[in-house]
């Protein structure tokens, strides 16, 4: 049947320009991440017909995959989800998410918690740090847990417990330190490392 054979033939062609266009748009991403960011891209256009998304001037949906991407040598495998593409690379696209993972390493290079003199660990979902209190004149070190919480532009980190670790012999100060802890959520500024326009909606800490 003529029909089924265009039919066939069209959906080849069509099949045969989204790779040629997957391959495209990664090579033009790849040439495009920001000073400090590298490794390499996968695309995948989705949707329907990518000869109808390109003549409409959009493509509904686009994944990227960058599964080997580093920031200054730290490993920050990411994924992308862009919807609304524009073909005219100059305009806007309409929406995207992106999934981010980063090691400890990696968190601590970045990330700074208010009061902390040690380098945070990860738990599952929790992550711990040491900090210092000075209270009547006296120093008391203590180790925090805490929540962390997206807020947009910054992290807020909730401490759930603090136990002391050093402080005035004879003396206990671990009901005094979690109280003072449990005041108020400890910001962590993020929009140094954000794009204009993009906040942080989800954190998972495992």
């Amino acid at each position: 049947d003529l029909v089924v054979l265009l039919g066939i033939a069209a959906v080849l062609v069509d099949n045969a320009l989204r790779a040629a266009a997957d391959a495209v748009a990664a090579g033009q991403i790849e040439q495009r991440l920001p000073a400090g960011v590298t490794g390499t891209v996968d695309v995948h256009i989705e949707g329907g017909s990518v000869i109808l998304q390109y003549i409409s001037g959009s493509f509904d949906r686009v994944d990227v995959d960058a599964p080997t991407l580093k920031v200054d040598g730290l490993p920050a495998p990411t994924h992308v989800i862009a919807r609304g593409v524009s073909t005219d690379l100059t305009k806007p696209v309409r929406a995207v998410t992106a999934r981010v993972v980063l090691d400890q390493a990696a968190l601590n290079s970045l990330v700074k918690v208010p009061g902390a003199v040690s380098a945070v660990t990860l738990g599952q979902g929790t992550l711990s740090f040491d900090g210092s209190q000075s209270l009547l004149g006296l120093t008391v070190s203590y180790r925090a847990t805490a929540k962390a919480k997206a807020a947009g532009e910054t992290i807020e980190l909730t401490p759930t417990a603090a136990t002391v670790t050093a402080g005035p012999a004879g003396l206990d100060f671990t009901a005094v330190v979690n109280a003072i802890l449990g005041q108020a959520p400890l910001p962590v500024c993020v929009a140094q490392y954000l794009p204009a326009g993009v906040d942080v909606t989800n954190i998972a800490v495992t």
